[in-house]
């Protein structure tokens, strides 16, 4: 499997700043903390993202590692 890029959608924006903040609001460094499980999460997507459970058509979730979200991602065909 050839690893692929994610692209974010605009709106992605604010669900990633009240993930910051509510980790931020009861972990210290948890913006930090949050920030690097999404990464990891995203770099999981774009090495092999069927590796994920299809929850409604063509799009799958992956869970962030010891979080409570979820990134959700749809598999395009390149051209």
């Amino acid at each position: 499997m050839k690893s692929q890029p994610v692209e974010f959608l605009e709106f992605i924006e604010d669900d990633l700043r009240y993930a910051r903040a509510y980790y931020d609001s009861w972990k210290s460094d948890g913006a930090e903390w949050f920030q690097e499980h999404f990464r990891e999460t995203v770099s999981w997507i774009e090495w092999n993202a069927e590796m994920f459970p299809k929850k409604y058509k063509r799009f799958r979730r992956a869970i962030i590692r010891r979080t409570y979200f979820g990134v959700f991602c749809a598999i395009f065909a390149l051209r």
